[in-house]
């Protein structure tokens, strides 16, 4: 009674109550199976959660695992089949000879192919990390190489949690310290004590991390508590989360709240200060990456047909081409590049060198992408061609080789606080920007622009746009996200901290320069000039932005009303803009200087005339790199003089009419050519809107038709062995079985005291009773004898009794003397 008592409180202790069931993922492979007998035995029987055991297994061996695992738990255990449901409180075993995955609740199995071994344990926990995110909590337990690893980095980046079985516990201890040394375990334990902390961690009432977490209070200590968090990370690491999204660095808070079991933020800062290591965790958390190679295939493509042969100089083999990596994580987009640009010099014969930078603020990111050792997994997104090509194999996958290595530097670089790179042909930073608040993105999209040289690229991610800053980029290509320098000045203001005192060396020869600047008299002089006694203008690019101010501009520009901006439209006087505006169209479609005439404002009575000429200053430049001069050329006219004599009163009459006249059929002109000019603009981005509305349907049908596409099988090798050891394990616990049962029937035959002998079909003695010998005359050396070489103690034919009883299959009585 009390053993029924305490189970049904166990029970309800350990039942999670959740809606939304946590799925928990154990891989496992030689020597995992004992590991994990260990782990569910531990696990209560209505813990409300669902578990699938993964392990690799020989294809051509029929698994025993399911009658062995149901023997040692009361879990509902089950082999998945095609289809089956995902359902809490029963226990999932994966068949052999296919790959498995999770599509919303439901199992999916695709046949393996080739006869070598597949990384399973990898494949599943992805499927698993995209479906559950944080409720996806992955498992692993002894087993050689590396599979899993990479599983539950993705299952802690969608915010899971991890565990590993401790090396000294494991059989085989190749996955549990390939998981631990890439920093992917939240837990390190024995599979007993797996099974309570895991219990404990599904029944935390944070648990599991919310998909949106809400914004702080500002009236409350929530905000000061956590930028208490992020003062500690950056007196640790010197890097600066304040102006990270607030939403994307709370759930890696959350997430470590919940393995460290602190209720609330300023709980867990006084977890911080008693425990300094856990800085550098929450530090690893944040920067989690999930990569690989050649990510997104169509931007290469997009990189490699409109990029790259601007960037290849054929003229000048000797040119350098300069790239910046921003955010390169553990260098596997660095390698892509590298690779690809390579590739471009080998087809077309060039010679240009190469030189990457790629920086990241993670230490560790930065040590893996130098160690250049990838697992096999790669093999999924990268060419068998290429992986000749560029890669060396080794014992636990590939490492790109050296000559593609010397290539890339690598370095640790804050790029929201640390000096940009200079005079570089391509900026990548694909899939950083989306982690950065918008004045962090104001702060670092000018850096960029500064960085690059003039009509370099700048390539961001599929989720990122320049933003506002469409006067400093022009796009090449919109899906891609591919942009271009526009020939505009970069902002100046950078600041960065000062990591140096000025020496009283460096303060003497900023003075020598500025007495020399001094010295410089000619271009005063020439500056004097052209302010003084040449005509105003102001240099434009095709954008209209003003870049430069040449004299005095006033009146016919002044700041617009509003938001400030350097357009020249908008600053020009509304009685300019009409005729500047069909000059510059006039000039952008001629490449040549164009002038007008007779364009007029008023000011205080007073009547300005005055020309207007537009010059290309790059005529040979490209169009989108062109910019132009516009000067303006002014007459002022008085409109009210003084009284004329009455004789002549009609005469001046009649020439200020004439003149009124003269301007209104200007002015009428003008009108109907800023109207003609304005439906040309009307129906040219009219087809620009019907073309893109096009391509966002077209765009819009592919996604449709992504989502609904299964994902597919990402595959590893591995050896052979691994899977005989694992069908050999659960041998060992079959012969287990049979030796208890062999003990049993000799026991109990030895205890009979009748005379049994038992016979092969091949007529040898197979097994025999103490009382038995003297019947038969029978001695032990006799097992494995034919019965017809035994003479028994009463007149029988043995042989042919038994040949009979055989033949027949029925049993006969012969009494006998």
């Amino acid at each position: 009674m009390d053993v029924v008592k305490k189970t049904k409180a166990r029970k309800v202790a350990g039942r999670v109550p959740s809606k939304e069931f946590p799925v928990v993922a154990i891989g496992a492979s030689a020597g995992g199976l004992e590991a994990f007998l260990q782990f569910i035995e531990a696990v209560p029987v209505n813990s409300g959660l669902a578990l699938i055991f993964v392990q690799h297994l020989d294809p051509t061996h029929e698994s025993l695992g399911v009658a062995i695992i149901k023997k040692a738990t009361k879990i509902k255990t089950v082999e998945i089949g095609e289809g089956m449901k995902l359902a809490p409180d029963t226990l999932y075993i994966k068949p052999p000879n296919c790959h498995l995955q999770l599509v919303g609740d439901t199992f999916r199995m695709s046949p393996r192919i080739g006869a070598a071994v597949h990384l399973t344990i990898d494949y599943f926990f992805a499927s698993l990390a995209k479906v559950k995110k944080s409720r996806a909590i992955g498992i692993v337990l002894s087993g050689t190489g590396s599979d899993g690893t990479h599983g539950l980095k993705l299952i802690r980046a969608a915010g899971g949690a991890t565990f590993v079985q401790e090396p000294t516990t494991a059989k085989f201890d190749g996955m549990p310290v390939s998981a631990i040394e890439a920093g992917m375990a939240d837990f390190i334990l024995a599979p007993a004590s797996i099974a309570k902390e895991l219990m404990s961690l599904v029944a935390s009432p944070h648990f599991p991390v919310p998909e949106i977490v809400a914004a702080p209070k500002e009236d409350g200590d929530t905000r000061t508590d956590l930028n208490h968090i992020f003062a500690k990370i950056q007196a640790a690491t010197q890097v600066d989360f304040t102006l990270y999204k607030t939403s994307t660095i709370q759930r890696r808070i959350h997430r470590r709240m919940i393995v460290q079991r602190t209720k609330n933020f300023a709980t867990y800062n006084k977890y911080l200060d008693a425990h300094p290591e856990e800085v550098r965790f929450l530090y690893d958390d944040i920067l989690i990456n999930v990569t690989e190679f050649f990510r997104d295939p169509s931007a290469y493509e997009a990189l490699k047909t409109c990029v790259l042969p601007q960037l290849m100089n054929t003229e000048n083999p000797q040119t350098q081409v300069r790239v910046w990596v921003a955010g390169c994580s553990t260098g596997e987009e660095v390698y892509s590049l590298a690779i690809l640009l390579v590739e471009y010099l080998e087809a077309h014969e060039l010679h240009n060198q190469l030189q990457l930078f790629a920086t990241d603020i993670s230490e560790r990111s930065i040590q893996v992408a130098r160690a250049a050792c990838y697992p096999k997994l790669i093999e999924k997104s990268v060419s068998k061609a290429r992986i000749e090509r560029f890669f060396e194999k080794q014992a636990e996958g590939y490492r790109v080789k050296k000559s593609l290595r010397d290539l890339c530097i690598f370095s640790k670089h804050d790029m929201t606080s640390d000096p940009p790179f200079a005079k570089l042909d391509l900026v990548t930073c694909r899939n950083v920007l989306i982690y950065f608040s918008l004045p962090l993105q104001k702060r670092v999209m000018p850096l960029f622009h500064y960085a690059l040289k003039p009509g370099g690229y700048l390539w961001l991610g599929r989720s990122e746009t320049k933003g506002s800053f469409a006067n400093l980029f022009a796009a090449e290509s919109k899906t891609q996200k591919i942009y271009s320098k526009k020939n505009v000045p970069s902002p100046t203001r950078f600041s960065f901290p000062n990591k140096k005192k000025t020496t009283p060396v460096q303060l003497s020869a900023t003075a020598k320069a500025d007495s020399h600047r001094g010295l410089d008299f000619q271009k005063d002089a020439d500056n004097i000039v052209l302010s003084k006694y040449s005509s105003p203008s102001v240099v434009i690019n095709t954008e209209l932005e003003i870049l430069q101010f040449r004299g005095r501009c006033v009146p016919f520009l002044e700041p617009a009303l509003g938001q400030p901006s350097n357009n020249l439209l908008k600053m020009a006087r509304p009685e300019l803009q009409a005729g500047l505006r069909l000059l510059i169209k006039a000039v952008q479609k001629e490449n040549c200087s164009v002038k007008r005439d007779g364009l007029h404002f008023s000011i205080a009575g007073q009547q300005t005339f005055l020309s207007i000429e537009i010059l290309p200053t790059n005529p040979l430049a490209n169009p989108s790199e062109r910019t132009y001069l516009v000067i303006f050329d002014a007459k002022v006219e008085a409109q009210n003089g003084p009284e004329l004599p009455s004789k002549n009163a009609v005469t001046k009459q009649r020439k200020i009419s004439d003149q009124e006249i003269s301007i209104l059929a200007s002015e009428l002109a003008e009108a109907k050519e800023s109207q003609l000019a304005l439906i040309d603009e009307y129906d040219a981005s009219q087809d620009e809107l019907t073309s893109a509305n096009e391509e966002l349907q077209s765009t819009n049908e592919e996604l449709q038709s992504t989502n609904e596409e299964l994902e597919t099988a990402k595959e590893e090798l591995q050896s052979t062995n691994e899977e005989l050891t694992t069908v050999n394990e659960e041998l060992q616990i079959r012969n287990t079985d049979l030796t208890i049962l062999g003990s049993d029937l000799s026991n109990l035959l030895s205890s009979t005291e009748i005379p049994i002998l038992m016979v092969a079909n091949d007529g040898k003695i197979r097994r025999f009773t103490p009382e038995a010998k003297d019947a038969f005359n029978l001695i032990t050396s006799d097992i494995g004898r034919p019965i017809s070489d035994i003479k028994s103690n009463f007149g029988l034919d043995l042989v042919e009794l038994i040949a009979e009883v055989g033949q027949k299959l029925q049993a006969k009585k012969i009494e006998v003397q």
